[in-house]
């Protein structure tokens, strides 16, 4: 049995979060896994399927700026899978800004990613995991 039977990871349709799906899935766990690249999420589905993996991937396509969807994921997730006992809040951007002329507009995505996207994952998912007593 997988050490977390139940992980969402959102940003895994690439890089990190990519290889985090592949590996968890590969250990046995049900992973979730989020990204706004839906055709990606399902490849990576039909990769760890053709593998025989004793996990799965479970494709969730999603923006985690968008609150109410991130909870929709995460209860979904939950609904077909069972309580999340791991969630790796991982998507994340960059952009290079340039110092002149400074406009701080630039800014604004990357902040709506890579700390929305965080504050809207944990709103998605704390309530369940402070309710049984557990999770990571």
């Amino acid at each position: 049995m997988a050490k977390f039977p139940v992980v969402w990871i959102t940003g895994a349709s690439s890089g990190i979060g990519r290889e985090l799906a592949l590996l968890l899935a590969r250990e046995g766990s049900a992973v979730g896994a989020t990204a706004r690249r839906g055709g990606d999420l399902a490849a990576l589905a039909a990769e760890v399927a053709a593998e025989g993996a004793p996990g799965c991937i479970l494709p969730l396509a999603g923006d985690v700026t968008n609150r109410a969807g991130m909870v929709a994921a995460a209860q979904g997730l939950a609904a077909e899978a069972g309580p999340i006992d791991l969630a790796i809040l991982n998507a994340g951007l960059y952009r290079p800004i340039r110092v002149a002329p400074f406009e701080p507009e630039e800014f604004d995505e990357t902040f709506a990613v890579n700390l929305g996207g965080v504050v809207n994952g944990l709103n998605a998912v704390l309530p369940g995991m402070i309710a049984r007593g557990g999770g990571r």
